[in-house]
């Protein structure tokens, strides 16, 4: 193939949500040969989020140039603008960015989210995770340093007292009987 093309999302004849990719075929003959399918969003949808591994984490794929979601695990939101009313605080801000052309990593409305093009597409790839979630390790392992902390300062001093007690016991015999 060359010059392989997607098309923006659109409404078939059944009223299905699809995208069309078309490409010229290289066949060394010398005819011109072109080859067109439609992939139904929801299809998409299943392609994207089936490579993520994550607990909790989600995906979607927005068309940049019309911001459409191609691709979402709510279905509800497919063939929607990207921001549009009723739509979380998370999606509306990612409408913002995207429009902003900034994909960098960034933490919105609690999410760590990260954005890329997906090559030879006008689509971008957005990939977030709960913060908790990602950190849930992180504070369990601060909590365990805590708790470990407090148990040595306690047993540092009860040794820095028994210590002192043994160190000025001698001394106490001495004074007590220097006194007498």
């Amino acid at each position: 193939r060359v010059n392989m093309a997607v098309g923006s999302a659109y409404k078939n004849a059944e009223g299905v949500n699809v995208i069309s990719a078309s490409g010229i075929l290289k066949d060394n003959s010398d005819k011109i040969r072109v080859i067109s399918a439609d992939m139904t969003l929801d299809r998409i949808s299943i392609i994207v989020n089936s490579f993520i591994e994550m607990d909790d984490a989600q995906t979607f794929l927005v068309d940049k140039n019309s911001g459409t979601i191609l691709a979402d695990r709510d279905s509800s939101l497919i063939s929607q603008k990207l921001g549009a009313a009723g739509q979380s605080i998370f999606y509306q801000d990612m409408a913002q960015r995207i429009d902003d052309q900034n994909y960098d990593f960034t933490t919105i409305d609690g999410e760590m989210t990260v954005s890329q093009e997906v090559q030879g597409t006008d689509w971008i790839l957005v990939s977030y995770i709960p913060k908790s979630t990602v950190l849930v390790d992180l504070v369990a392992l601060r909590t365990r340093m805590i708790v470990i902390g407090v148990v040595c300062i306690i047993l540092l001093c009860i040794l820095i007292e028994r210590m002192t007690h043994v160190v000025i016991s001698p001394v106490k015999k001495n004074i007590t009987g220097i006194q007498r």
